[in-house]
This record gives C-alpha cells, structure tokens and sequence, in this order.
C-alpha cells in the first residue's frame, strides 16, 4: 500500500497488489473493511504482475507512487 495524493485529505491509501488467484476488487475491499481499521483500507486497489524492488528486495514505493494508476 502507498500513500497518493488527495485534494481533501492530503494522501489516500492505495493498494498494488499481485494477483495469484482470481479475486475481484470488491471481494478484496470487503475483506480489507473486515480485517483493518478504517482509515488502513484503500481506496483504490491496482493489479500488477510484479513490484518494482529495491537493492534490498523490499518493494520500493517511491516507483510505486510514482506509476500507480488509480
């Protein structure tokens, strides 16, 4: 998850997710809404087939914030 710009609230949760099984958006934001609290749970959600990864093999969010697509 990354944080992306928000005209009201200043930044908005985002998710990037890799998707292995078919799960659709909206089974994905229930589960999100059940499992964190409110203001973790994306607002949008974006499926890519691979994160790009620092030197460390962390993802790296400054190219994720960057690239996203919401």
């Amino acid at each position: 998850m990354v944080g992306l710009p928000d005209e009201d609230w200043g930044e908005r949760v985002h998710a990037v997710v890799i998707q292995r099984d078919k799960v659709d958006a909206a089974e994905l934001m229930e589960r999100c809404r059940n499992e964190l609290a409110r203001y973790k749970v994306p607002k949008s959600i974006e499926y890519r087939d691979q994160l790009p990864m620092t030197a460390y093999g962390k993802a790296d969010k400054k190219i994720l914030r960057l690239t996203a697509q919401p």
